[in-house]
């Protein structure tokens, strides 16, 4: 019977950094056959630990397989801005039903997800044209005004990081994280202890890699709004069957998926069974940094940039407040509440579990691209269409 072997390990770790990286690379790097390297992944892919292919029904583009990589797009290197929104104090089935109906009609939504924490929640992102920001903000106060329910939101624009997890205390041979030599004597916090440990000595902490955001603002095409949909579907998509989809040549769809991964995609992002590794707990964390704190500013950026802890999700900050989606295990969890609330506002800080079945991820949506780098911000589209679920 087939296991997970140390190679897996080397070669999960390297998709991890960057799920891009090809076959060839990999194996040139650790020393192994492009054709061993293809077949680990093929393994992790059919024993589940990373995402099996399955095919999908697009609204947009119809048939589609989705595979173990999707592709992360940064908002403002197209002109537009993440809003990160909580419709708070939710009490009834009906009045959840008719948010998730509003950001599914809302153009603009980008992620959203039921949580739990002092009542029911749901947390949603936008990504909408800079100029649509006070369009945006009345939009969703008359959905939560209509609704009697409370709102709270953080404009995206301060510092934001995706946060990686490590896995260098992880074993493939014994399923299950080791971090005795990192453990205090006195049953210490293990995030205070690593906090204490970068205050000290934060050179230990510079990440080896991270990811960097697209530079300046990129004026796509209406072929790259296209295939950048595609590729948050499937970052794997085989050139051949774009160049079926698009009428184009391999040379021409080619540049232009270069030209996005270079002006626009943040990264790739891998799927994996988070689970396999116990990390089966997924909270939103939100609050306020105390005035003069050590963990203000980009001493918290910079010590999850390092992450070391199997601790993935994301931060955004606009120096006063801040918002964290964590998937870690339960332990490590505890450990992040624990900690931010010792460092920051402890009487603001919020803590939502999220329910993952009710989470929901919508694909770049290019119907919103007039090309040219403008986007559809007239008042029926962005506030009165989508409002009409209140009527409903």
């Amino acid at each position: 019977m087939d296991t997970f072997t140390y190679t897996d390990q080397l070669i999960f770790n390297e998709l991890n950094i960057d799920p891009f990286k090809s076959a060839h690379a990999i194996a040139l790097k650790l020393g192994l056959s492009p054709q061993k390297v293809r077949n680990r992944i093929r393994y992790m892919k059919t024993s589940g630990l990373l995402r099996p292919d399955f095919e999908i029904n697009d609204p947009l583009l119809g048939h589609r397989v989705q595979t173990e990589v999707v592709a992360s797009y940064y908002p403002p290197s197209i002109g537009l801005q993440r809003e990160y929104v909580i419709f708070t104090e939710i009490e009834t089935k009906e009045q959840m039903d008719k948010l998730i109906r509003y950001c599914d009609e809302h153009p603009y939504t980008h992620y959203r997800a039921v949580t739990y924490g002092t009542g029911s929640n749901l947390y949603v992102q936008f990504d909408i044209p800079t100029d649509s920001v006070g369009k945006m903000t009345y939009a969703n106060t008359q959905i939560a005004h209509g609704l009697g329910i409370g709102l709270e939101i953080l404009h995206g624009t301060g510092q934001s990081l995706e946060i990686l997890p490590s896995f260098s205390n992880w074993s493939f041979f014994r399923e299950e994280w080791n971090f005795a030599e990192n453990k205090l004597a006195d049953r210490g916090l293990l995030m205070n202890s690593l906090w204490e440990d970068f205050l000290e000595f934060p050179k230990k902490y510079e990440p080896e890699y991270y990811f960097k955001a697209p530079e300046g603002k990129y004026i796509m095409s209406e072929m790259e709004s296209k295939l950048l949909r595609e590729l948050t579907i499937n970052a794997k998509i085989k050139l051949d069957e774009l160049c079926k989809t698009y009428g184009r040549t391999k040379s021409v769809i080619s540049r232009y998926i270069s030209r996005l991964k270079e002006r626009v995609i943040y990264r790739g992002k891998l799927l994996f069974r988070e689970e396999y590794f116990g990390m089966n707990s997924f909270q939103i964390v939100s609050g306020e940094f105390r005035h003069g704190s050590k963990i203000a500013g980009d001493s918290l950026m910079t010590f999850f940039r390092s992450n070391p802890l199997p601790l993935s999700g994301s931060i955004v900050t606009d120096g006063r407040r801040f918002l964290i989606e964590a998937i870690a295990s339960p332990i490590i969890i505890a450990e992040l509440n624990n900690f931010l609330w010792e460092k920051t506002v402890g009487s603001k800080l919020k803590s939502r579990t999220t329910f993952i079945p009710k989470t929901f991820l919508y694909y770049f949506y290019p119907e919103n691209y007039k090309g040219k780098g403008r986007w559809i911000e007239e008042r029926e589209y962005i506030i009165d269409q989508p409002l009409q679920v209140i009527k409903q």
